[in-house]
């Protein structure tokens, strides 16, 4: 023993001072009090809060750190926190100010004030200290505030009680139940990923398949689904948050409550073999008629989503549809192929490169600039006109049609348009191998019927104007001369 009695020794120091320096790290210092004299809560340092025990009206919970990540514990029951509302927390007790002090207050105060039977009690931790504990009483008569019990107020070694005046926000914050600090994180979802969604609103059904980067309404079979609906419906999936969490492990009987079970709208979305997302819609949320109450199936969690979310949702049929030509933006078309549009009756190709675009067959010039002007009216062409059932043998949009084959940057698969015949009532064109018929006007001939001539540079002259020497004219019998 005698022979390690000065390693024993040395660890011993070292382990002292170890306990010294996290105690010392704890706790406040006399500076940080003094400077913090206005403060409610002067030995209150946020980054060193580990733990907020809070007992409700509702149930007792507590709000608690570890490794940086914050925590809601019910029971034995833990769920992720939103970060966002426990820092408002944090923030709230740092700089909370007190209106007026009160001092001590006795029983017939404390009854007065509301706080002989507090509706909540709060106490903040920092490791072994507790640096806030504070029960909110009743609304301040004819003010916009509240009547709050404090200690701790300068650390656990102040143990102290007095009566302060705060905000009215301050008693708000607190006077919640655990689930207003879940994390309100619903789904992350990649829109550009899935591959099937359908939407179930009362008695009516929606089903869109996406195939070659082209979403199609497969129910009811309406061809081509509209590109900026399917972006809106989908565009707020990604990171899904609701409002607020107003319920957790909801059986059958309180998701009826809420219109949940069953749902006025289910939604499901698929991605490959990969468990679909499921979301419940119903009623709106209780207190907030801007706010759609919702579920995720299998979580048993009640959230609010705002109503625009859910209106891209709820949209008709009708409202999905696309009656546009083209779904291809000008700027993402990397090749275009157009049958019968080259010399000869041979296939057109159109390929880009960076801002210059190359022909096939070699020999053929392209105007990039008449191009790209001719793919904006494609993809701008619309219209109302559908014909009545499968009539594409009817209007020449068979085999031997002509066609116009587009692709697009980074998405696999393509666009194509079949061109069929002319009549006194318009032109029919077709896409991909829909059964549906579009009907357009008599002048959209010419941007569907297009050849290498369309694509032609239109520039008359090639010099600069730094080479120009003269210029002569001749009309009729007039000559004119211009020399520089």
């Amino acid at each position: 023993m005698k022979r390690y009695r000065g390693q024993l020794v040395l660890a011993a120091m070292i382990a002292g001072f170890t306990a010294f320096t996290l105690w010392d790290w704890h706790r406040a210092t006399t500076g940080d009090i003094d400077s913090r004299r206005r403060n409610v809560w002067r030995a209150f340092h946020r980054e060193r809060v580990d733990r907020i025990e809070v007992t409700h009206a509702s149930g007792r919970y507590e709000l608690v750190r570890r490794a940086q990540a914050w925590s809601v514990r019910v029971g034995t029951v833990v769920r992720p926190a939103d970060a966002v509302e426990v820092e408002r927390v944090l923030s709230e007790i740092e700089g909370a100010e007190a209106s007026r002090t009160l001092g001590a207050l006795d029983g017939d105060a404390r009854r007065r004030f509301g706080l002989e039977h507090a509706h909540t009690t709060v106490v903040v931790h920092e490791g072994p200290e507790v640096s806030a504990r504070f029960s909110l009483g009743g609304a301040v008569e004819r003010e916009d505030k509240v009547y709050v019990e404090a200690s701790a107020q300068e650390g656990g070694r102040d143990s102290a009680r007095v009566g302060v005046v705060l905000a009215r926000s301050f008693g708000e914050l607190f006077d919640r139940m655990a689930t207003a600090y879940r994390d309100r994180a619903v789904a992350d979802v990649d829109p550009g990923r899935l591959d099937r969604i359908s939407v179930t609103h009362e008695a009516r059904r929606i089903e869109l398949t996406r195939a070659g980067g082209v979403w199609r309404l497969t129910e009811p079979a309406l061809g081509r689904a509209s590109r900026g609906a399917v972006e809106a419906m989908t565009s707020q999936l990604r990171e899904l948050r609701a409002e607020r969490v107003v319920a957790d492990d909801a059986d059958a009987t309180a998701l009826r409550r809420y219109g949940l079970e069953p749902p006025l709208t289910r939604v499901e979305m698929r991605r490959g073999a990969i468990e679909p997302v499921v979301l419940r819609l119903g009623d709106p949320c209780p207190g907030h008629d801007g706010e759609v109450a919702a579920t995720r199936e299998g979580t048993g969690t009640v959230v609010c989503f705002p109503r625009s979310f859910v209106d891209a949702l709820r949209v008709p049929p009708e409202g999905l549809r696309d009656d546009h030509v083209l779904a291809a933006r000008t700027d993402e078309v990397s090749r275009v192929r157009i049958s019968g549009g080259a010399p000869g009756g041979a296939e057109l190709v159109l390929d880009r490169s960076g801002v210059n675009w190359a022909a096939t067959p070699r020999g053929v010039t392209v105007d990039p600039e008449a191009l790209e002007s001719w793919l904006t009216t494609l993809h701008d062409l619309s219209t109302e006109q559908r014909v009545t059932g499968d009539t594409r043998a009817a209007h020449g949009l068979g085999a031997d049609a002509r066609t116009i084959i587009v692709e697009r940057d980074g998405v696999d698969g393509h666009e194509r348009i079949v061109v069929g015949t002319a009549d006194a009532t318009g032109v029919y064109a077709s896409r991909d191998d829909e059964p549906v018929v579009l009907r357009f006007p008599p002048s959209a001939a010419e941007v569907l019927v297009v050849d290498a001539l369309r694509f032609r540079p239109r520039a008359l002259l090639h010099d600069t104007v730094d080479d120009l020497r003269a210029l002569l004219v001749d009309v009729g019998a007039m000559h004119e001369e211009l020399v520089r």
